[in-house]
């Protein structure tokens, strides 16, 4: 029976990730928020999304968002950063933290830090229909030993009413920050395997992650959860998919923002707005193949790249456009390279930046027009017309700036 994965008004999800701090900083934290709300997305949550979040934004966003909260809402909530417990009780980290040895740490962690049970206690106030929580947190930097300190993560919390808690490893326990794939911490990693599983309980997937993640980590990380949910729930069936295909209301293809990856280039500091499309950066070309084949196929793609592309990258049908960037200006194409006309010869970053943008633009025009004509669905149209204006606005400075450049070449 699919008690639970009917009937939510809506599912709407905070995501918190931080990898800034005045000491011990980290690495993988904001991969893992930036991954965690697009694949959410994908299966229709409402995402507010914190990254490096000082204590004044971290509250805002928590109250901001509780204050949205309805009866019959789906709510999730993930933090990924460092996190500690203090008299019993939980405390978030915000990017600010900065305590300096001196005075009471009790004291300042109180001031200064995200109680957990606070955030709980106000979530069930507002008596929603289920809530899930992710405590992606107490991530170390000093090299694993089979006995980490007792005190480094978080105490066990009883669920509240209809909750499910999980900790990306044991209670008291650490996570040492580090990736198996180059980009995304172990529970990250494998519960994006997961996730999108329909007509799967959470539970049962939270069991397959707990799994994966302490078989990948050789029993170094185990996560760990309680629950005091009395239905299944389904955060992805195969007939909420069927009616989100049908339903103008719905979001999957417009949420997904495509993603722009850059190849084992340096690029050098480049106005971009990761509101239109995310950056990532890969070393080699096999690195991003294995990423692309766990990718999400409703996610489109931009590659920038100083390597003609590889067949199976090529073979990707969400691959939107391959911009090759000549390292020399006596560099030749490949015979047969420029045979798919979703591969671009570029020969300087401005012009990679200027023909992205012009492509991006171009390509939230389209949805826009088929969120309109096709859904009628008018609030997601002119968010996409949005993006696609503000692309082409930036296309118009830019064409502006080279062109004043120019003129003043012409009077020297």
């Amino acid at each position: 029976m699919m008690a639970s994965s009917v009937g939510y008004k809506r599912k709407i999800a905070l995501v918190i990730g931080i990898n800034q701090y005045p000491h011990d900083s980290l690495e993988y934290c904001i991969n893992d928020a930036n991954d965690l709300a697009d694949t959410l997305q994908g299966i229709d949550f409402e995402i507010t999304l914190g990254i490096d979040c000082e204590l004044i934004e971290f509250k805002n966003k928590i109250d901001t968002f509780i204050k949205t909260i309805e009866r019959n809402d789906l709510v999730l909530f993930y933090f990924a950063g460092h996190g500690k417990q203090n008299e019993d009780e939980n405390y978030l980290l915000p990017s600010d933290y900065n305590y300096d040895d001196s005075g009471h740490d009790s004291n300042y962690i109180i001031n200064n830090g995200i109680n957990v049970q606070f955030i709980m206690t106000k979530i069930e106030e507002k008596e929603c229909r289920t809530t899930i929580y992710l405590f992606d947190c107490c991530r170390s930097k000093i090299k694993r030993t089979r006995d980490l300190d007792n005190k480094q993560g978080l105490s066990s919390v009883n669920a509240p009413d209809q909750t499910l808690i999980v900790y990306a490893c044991a209670p008291g326990k650490a996570v040492l920050d580090e990736t198996k794939n180059n980009k995304n911490g172990s529970f990250i990693e494998n519960l994006l395997k997961h996730i999108f599983t329909p007509d799967k309980d959470i539970e049962e997937i939270m069991r397959n992650v707990a799994s994966d993640v302490y078989q990948q980590t050789t029993g170094s990380q185990l996560p760990y959860r309680t629950s005091s949910l009395i239905d299944k729930v389904y955060l992805v069936t195969n007939n909420n998919q069927a009616l989100v295909e049908q339903s103008p209301t719905h979001k999957l293809q417009y949420n997904n923002r495509p993603i722009v990856y850059i190849v084992d280039l340096e690029l050098p500091s480049i106005d971009w707005d990761s509101d239109i499309a995310p950056l990532e950066k890969y070393i080699m070309n096999n690195q991003l193949a294995g990423v692309i084949r766990d990718l999400n196929s409703t996610i489109p793609f931009y590659i920038l790249a100083s390597m003609p592309p590889s067949d199976e990258i090529m073979s990707y049908a969400q691959l939107l456009r391959y911009y090759h960037l000549r390292t020399s200006s006596t560099e030749r194409a490949e015979k047969g390279f420029n045979v798919d006309d979703r591969v671009t010869n570029i020969d300087s970053i401005d012009r990679f930046a200027r023909e992205l943008y012009e492509d991006l633009g171009q390509y939230y025009l389209v949805k826009a027009q088929k969120a309109r004509f096709d859904h009628q669905d008018r609030e997601e149209t002119k968010q996409l017309l949005t993006k696609s204006i503000k692309c082409f606005e930036i296309v118009e400075r830019d064409i502006e700036k080279t062109l004043k450049h120019y003129k003043n070449l012409a009077k020297m």
